[in-house]
């Protein structure tokens, strides 16, 4: 069921990027209120959660720092986080990586 739910967050904000791309007013708006774009798009956000969205150039990458969870990782745990970063990113299309 977890699992489930992780995919379809996924697939939903995976939507806003895209359109965040391709709509420059959508974007304006994403930038301004993130949580409001965010709700609308149906990410599921709990009450008191705050929002930052904000844009890699080629100059500028950022890097997420997940919260430290509860207790210990498992490997495969481990495995899943390092694997978002190539995941979610799209590294391949920025130019802060040398060759």
């Amino acid at each position: 069921m977890a699992e489930d739910q992780n995919v379809r967050l996924s697939e939903a904000i995976a939507r806003v990027v895209a359109q965040a791309r391709s709509d420059d007013g959508f974007k304006a708006r994403l930038l301004a209120d993130p949580r409001a774009v965010l709700t609308a798009a149906g990410v599921p956000l709990q009450p008191g959660v705050a929002v930052k969205i904000v844009e890699d150039t080629d100059t500028l990458m950022h890097i997420v720092l997940p919260a430290r969870p509860a207790g210990q990782l498992s490997e495969e745990q481990l495995a899943q986080m390092s694997g978002g970063l190539l995941s979610g990113g799209g590294l391949g299309a920025n130019t802060w990586l040398k060759a």
